[in-house]
């Protein structure tokens, strides 16, 4: 069975969103504790900007947890899913770029979503 392709913002993204809905925060209470804007946060979540380490620390702060907590978290969920469910996490620089594989990678991220949606129950 070929491997479903995840772009790693797009994971990390749904991991950050997952653990802010767990706390019952919404967007805007959460981006507030961050200092950015609603919209920038969304673009976090969604995976259309990867984070910086100065934004891996302010996301730990207002998770409140420790910042190798997040990325231990983010490996070994990404390691279960490329063991597990098929999925294989990518850098956005080597996703393939003609529209079949295109189509891999936009199923690899919903069947991530109803996962990370699994963990939170």
């Amino acid at each position: 069975m070929e491997k479903r392709i995840v772009q790693i913002d797009e994971f990390f993204g749904l991991l950050i969103a997952a653990k802010r809905k767990k706390r019952g925060m919404d967007q805007k209470s959460f981006a507030a504790k961050l200092g950015i804007q609603q919209p920038a946060l969304s673009r976090i979540e969604r995976g259309d900007s990867a984070v910086n380490t100065s934004m891996l620390l302010k996301l730990a702060d207002a998770l409140e947890v420790a910042p190798s907590e997040l990325i231990i978290e983010f490996e070994k969920e990404k390691e279960r899913l490329e063991r597990d469910e098929s999925i294989d996490v990518k850098p956005k620089k080597d996703l393939p770029t003609n529209r079949a594989t295109l189509g891999k990678v936009l199923l690899g991220g919903a069947a991530l979503a109803l996962l990370i949606n699994r963990i939170n129950k």
